[in-house]
């Protein structure tokens, strides 16, 4: 008995908290089962369910967001390293043309010396 004044206590002490979705049993439920301090228990054990679903819910959805933060993120890292690598490789393009134009300048120089000489 103790348990269960513990169980009422509890639960008529949480009444007002109750979350505003929360639907609690019928009426006609209650009057089927065994006694009211079995409606009653049964009553604080939906809530608490309830609760601990919502908690988790609130959990599942700050998690989500956590990861789709952690997705934009690395999207965005992804986006810089890509143009990293696009100004990269128009670099040595460059390069390599220079590169290609000072040795065709030095074949020109040699073949012109070569030619003189």
């Amino acid at each position: 008995m103790a348990q269960s004044e513990q169980i009422k206590v509890e639960s008529s002490s949480s009444e007002s908290e109750k979350p505003s979705n929360y639907v609690p049993l019928s009426e006609t439920v209650k009057e089927k089962l065994c006694s009211p301090e079995c409606a009653e228990q049964i009553e604080h054990y939906r809530l608490y369910s309830f609760r601990i679903c919502e908690k988790l819910t609130k959990e599942e959805k700050r998690h989500n967001i956590n990861c789709q933060l952690k997705r934009s993120s690395i999207q965005e890292s992804w986006k810089k390293s890509r143009e990293k690598i696009e100004l990269l490789k128009y670099q040595l393009s460059e390069l390599s043309k220079n590169t290609e134009n000072e040795n065709e300048k030095i074949v020109k120089i040699s073949t012109s010396r070569i030619h003189k000489g």
